[in-house]
């Protein structure tokens, strides 16, 4: 089937984009100029524009114009959080962050700072604090830094508030503050180590007590 002509449109200004390598935040041609340049109409014009912001991919600031978006993974949420709703989907959500972690993990020599930074989440997910669902993403997205992977770090905040409204379809979490610091502990224990597998054996076992919840919930 032949795309709509606001699909092509929309295609051809992210062409632009990228052709361009427009920054985010930079301007887009006015729409004078797109509807010249792209030989099309207001009409389409306007409902490609619609359908990329819908993706994140630009921003209309009214009275301003047309910007590229801030680089993000939050239009995902919406299509993650859609498909996480069953217990089954849940359980992929699950794998596929996993795989991801384990991966990155293995790549991590960690510095002095980056230690620090991981111990004082433990610190406060051990306290019982009540940021503490807020220090165990943080804990996630530091070692995806560490890894010097910015893309994993925005998917991996994505992939937790994903699971955070779905949570509540396997429970809540019984384990006490010390275990679930405990169980982050030894992810840095195990990259002071230096031993590969030892790092992707602790985040693997991290996500134990999920699958747990996930099983009873079947």
């Amino acid at each position: 089937m032949r795309p709509s002509r606001s699909a092509e449109l929309a295609d051809a200004i992210v062409g632009l984009i990228t052709e361009q390598n427009l920054a985010p935040g930079a301007p887009l041609p006015t729409e004078a100029q797109l509807t010249a340049d792209l030989q099309t109409s207001r009409g389409p014009l306007r409902e490609a524009i619609k359908a990329l912001q819908a993706q994140g991919i630009v921003e209309v600031r009214h009275g301003y114009g047309t910007f590229v978006a801030p680089a993000s993974a939050e239009a995902l949420l919406p299509w993650l959080t859609f498909r996480a709703r069953s217990v089954d989907t849940l359980a992929d959500l699950l794998d596929v962050r996993e795989l991801l972690e384990a991966g990155l993990a293995r790549r991590v020599t960690p510095s002095p700072d980056t230690v620090a930074e991981l111990r004082a989440c433990v610190a406060t997910m051990a306290a019982g604090a009540p940021d503490s669902a807020d220090a165990d993403r943080r804990f996630h997205q530091i070692l995806c830094e560490a890894a010097g992977n910015a893309l994993a770090k925005d998917l991996i905040g994505v992939f937790w508030r994903a699971y955070a409204n779905a949570e509540p379809s396997i429970g809540e979490r019984s384990e006490t503050a010390a275990a679930l610091a405990q169980r982050h502990e030894r992810i840095i224990d195990a990259l002071l180590t230096g031993d590969g597998a030892a790092v992707e054996d602790a985040v693997r076992r991290h996500f134990d007590e999920v699958r747990e919840r996930l099983a009873r919930s079947q």
